[in-house]
């Protein structure tokens, strides 16, 4: 199996872009993953599309330390936020590619599940009315369906 293409998709947010990635393979396997870093939009999909020739494609999405590895090492240079959010998206991608051909969870692949359920953070309160009272009252309201934090 052999990644064909990388496509990058940029939504916008209310407070950022989100970039989101798909691998396509050879069997028609697709793999997703996301690549935001706030406020490095331009500099994220660029690296993309140079890490798309010179890495992803043609690469075994089940040798996903080599790609690490490649990526990581062989842009001689001190890998930082561009270049490490696109190495953890492609590799997670990779990831869903590898737990689809075989037919198993992400997780399972990954050393297993270490609990049941995982906790969530209830946000998203970054538009609108930003007074105490309403803060509260929003609180109360994600409450009620059951976050803690």
């Amino acid at each position: 199996m052999k990644i064909v293409d990388l496509k990058t998709f940029v939504v916008g947010a209310a407070w950022r872009n989100l970039i989101f990635i798909r691998l396509d393979t050879d069997e028609g396997i697709s793999g997703y993953a996301e690549a935001t870093s706030h406020n490095k939009t331009r500099a994220l999909t660029g690296y993309l599309e140079e890490a798309k020739g010179r890495y992803v494609i043609g690469a075994d999405p089940f040798d996903i330390e080599n790609l690490f590895s490649r990526m990581f090492r062989l842009d001689y240079s001190y890998a930082a936020t561009v270049q490490t959010t696109v190495i953890s998206a492609v590799e997670i991608a990779c990831w869903d590619i590898v737990g689809k051909a075989l037919g198993q969870p992400v997780w399972r692949l990954l050393g297993g599940k270490c609990r049941e359920t995982v906790p969530a953070y209830a946000n998203g309160w970054y538009t609108g009315d930003r007074s105490p009272a309403s803060f509260a009252k929003r609180a109360a309201e994600v409450a009620a369906m059951g976050y803690r934090g």
